[in-house]
């Protein structure tokens, strides 16, 4: 199910997003600003729920922005780096895969684990 938290113009359910997060498998954040993203996230309590979401084992994933808004640090035109320093989740038993092949999962030395 979709929620959208970007535009500030719009109500949030926040009970409804809340219920949403914590039953989700997975969360998929699209492309977009990752400053905004993240500022956003804090200002309506939604990164909490992303914390707790990590912390029980959900995937957390996205593309572009979606994607870099989970590390602690990546390659962003957001205009402010500086509030970008501290992640809105710490990498908790990350594994990045490098597709270099057609047996990339079972190509050990293209995976590497950040504990």
């Amino acid at each position: 199910r979709d929620v959208s938290l970007a535009d500030p113009s719009l109500p949030v359910n926040l009970a409804n997003v809340k219920d949403l997060v914590q039953s989700a498998d997975v969360v998929i954040v699209s492309g977009g600003n990752t400053l905004y993203a993240i500022d956003r996230w804090r200002q309506l309590g939604v990164d909490q729920l992303l914390l707790e979401a990590r912390d029980r084992g959900c995937v957390l994933a996205g593309g572009s922005a979606g994607a870099i808004c989970w590390f602690d640090g990546g390659h962003s035109d957001s205009m402010d780096p500086e509030t970008f320093r501290v992640a809105m989740v710490k990498h908790k038993n990350l594994r990045l895969q490098s597709d270099e092949s057609s047996n990339a999962p079972q190509n050990k030395k293209n995976v590497k684990d950040w504990n």
